[in-house]
């Protein structure tokens, strides 16, 4: 099961950067048992995403937390439940649960079958976003590795449904096409480097049969809790994702 925290800090004079996440992951695996910290750094998959998210509209900076797994939640849930001050170098954040959701692997099943399919669905990256291949940053978002890291991501936390089949990974990347982008570069800083990365939105339009469909649709529905590209728990690769008309009404 996901279990997402939504955290809203109070009294800032300006929002929060997105590099942030880092420092308040780091100090978030301060609070929890020293072997859950020690398994987070040696597994590959994380069962943990984290971002930084500012809202233009109210000016508020939100920390979006997603557990992946019950015994992640379960390690977590003391630090979370009735959090209201993250102590840092630079002084103590107060900041307040906003809300908190639980999400099964069958209720993303389920939303997928009964949602509307729509065939142009937009992605927008919330925190800068990267993926890694041959050794190098890439920093244009290509269908494959969408497909393939989210797939990835889902076998791993919900084991019992897994989306390993390469044949339909395949026929998902061959349906699937980026029909616009509205992107820039950007950089994260994290310890001595700057990653090059990305911001801001593609129009995803698919052509797949109806069992495709639905995987992709559950794809969808899954990104904003596992997140997309490389360094998701350090607050990289948050994402929401929309039908296209959606986003073109609040723009």
């Amino acid at each position: 099961m996901i279990t997402q925290y939504q955290f809203v800090f109070d009294g800032l004079d300006r929002p929060l950067p997105s590099f942030w996440a880092y420092r308040l992951y780091a100090w978030l695996l301060t609070q929890v048992p020293p072997q859950v910290a020690e398994e987070l750094h040696e597994v590959g998959e994380k069962p943990l995403s984290q971002h930084l998210l500012r809202e233009p509209e109210t000016g508020r900076t939100r920390w979006v937390i997603n557990l992946l797994e019950d015994e992640t939640a379960a390690a977590f849930r003391p630090v979370l439940e009735g959090l209201a001050e993250v102590p840092l170098h630079t002084g103590r954040l107060r900041l307040h649960c906003e809300r908190v959701e639980t999400k099964t692997a069958y209720q993303l099943v389920e939303e997928a079958r009964a949602g509307e399919a729509g065939r142009r669905m937009t992605m927008r990256f919330l925190t800068p976003t990267a993926f890694k291949t041959e050794g190098r940053y890439a920093i244009f978002p290509q269908v494959k590795w969408l497909v393939h890291t989210l797939a990835m991501r889902w076998s791993r936390i919900f084991p019992e449904l897994p989306l390993e089949d390469p044949d339909a990974l395949a026929a998902l990347e061959r349906g699937i096409t980026v029909a616009d982008y509205a992107l820039h570069t950007t950089r994260y800083p994290l310890k001595n480097i700057r990653i090059p990365s990305f911001l801001g939105n593609i129009t995803l339009e698919s052509r797949l049969a109806a069992p495709m469909e639905e995987i992709w649709q559950l794809l969808l529905r899954f990104a904003p809790y596992a997140g997309v590209g490389i360094k998701t728990t350090l607050g990289m690769g948050g994402v929401q994702t929309a039908a296209e008309s959606r986003y073109n009404r609040e723009e």
